[in-house]
């Protein structure tokens, strides 16, 4: 099945971009949203690769990759740097809080009204981190920055702008799946792997275990991409076909995606 993956990062390093292609080619992934992040951050024992290099690799590729602008609001050149990279034809801003910012604060509603303005969508990291900082001495991530519910207020502030929750709020399914269900600008993410070993997937069977007592899961609004963490087209298609929703499957792979993002 021909896919869009809408979750992926860029590592640092030679040989990344080509890597990613030959995964893609490997599993029918026809185009894929790159997520840029600092630097200082490391997953797998790697580090991210920022805006201005990910902008730069996938020049000579725009048939094949698109790119987010990572957002840190406290950056006083913020606002300008989210307009420039705008300009340079960003599909998403990514915003990754547990590096230590509460999302919903006023100072930073002029970005909002911005990213508004301009029709793009925010792919907001939800949940649970496992990243080590490299940041400074003492540094280290903090999961309750991106907890679910601290975007409550700011996706009602927002109503223009659709918020994508990376790994659907893990730990907190239930309120991201309410959030989905009942407000058309939200959406979930959901990344790597069906098995045991992909924590995303977990939302499928919170919901069959909760069914009755949690919202609808929205299952047009469901988004998929990798992560970095491998493919499970398979156990999917065997997810979707459970719940009976496998219309829904092609949506999940590649429409949503598409439609969000505008590609």
């Amino acid at each position: 099945m021909e896919k869009i993956d809408a979750h992926r990062h860029l590592f640092q390093g030679p040989g990344e971009l080509k890597k990613t292609l030959d995964e893609m080619d490997a599993h029918e992934v026809t185009h894929t949203v790159l997520l840029p992040v600092v630097s200082t951050l490391e997953f797998l024992g790697k580090r991210f690769s920022e805006n201005q290099e990910v902008f730069d690799a996938i020049q000579s590729h725009r048939d094949r990759f698109s790119a987010a602008f990572f957002l840190d609001p406290r950056e006083p050149n913020a606002l300008d740097e989210l307009k420039r990279y705008a300009d340079r034809g960003a599909v998403a801003v990514k915003m990754w809080a547990p590096i230590g910012y509460w999302p919903d604060r006023p100072e930073y509603y002029p970005l909002y009204e911005e990213i508004e303005s301009r029709k793009l969508p925010i792919m907001y990291h939800t949940g649970y981190t496992g990243l080590v900082s490299h940041a400074g001495p003492r540094s280290a991530t903090n999961s309750k920055y991106a907890m679910v519910l601290e975007l409550d207020g700011l996706i009602r502030a927002f109503p223009g702008i659709n918020w994508l929750y990376a790994h659907a709020g893990n730990p907190d399914f239930m309120t991201g799946i309410h959030h989905a269900a009942y407000h058309k600008n939200v959406y979930l993410n959901v990344c790597g792997k069906a098995d045991g070993t992909g924590w995303d997937a977990r939302v499928f069977k919170y919901y069959e275990i909760m069914q009755g007592v949690c919202a609808p899961m929205p299952w047009d609004k469901i988004i998929w991409g990798t992560d970095n963490l491998g493919f499970d087209d398979e156990a999917y298609d065997k997810i979707f076909s459970q719940f009976g929703q496998q219309q829904h499957l092609t949506r999940f792979f590649r429409d949503n995606a598409r439609r969000l993002y505008r590609l």
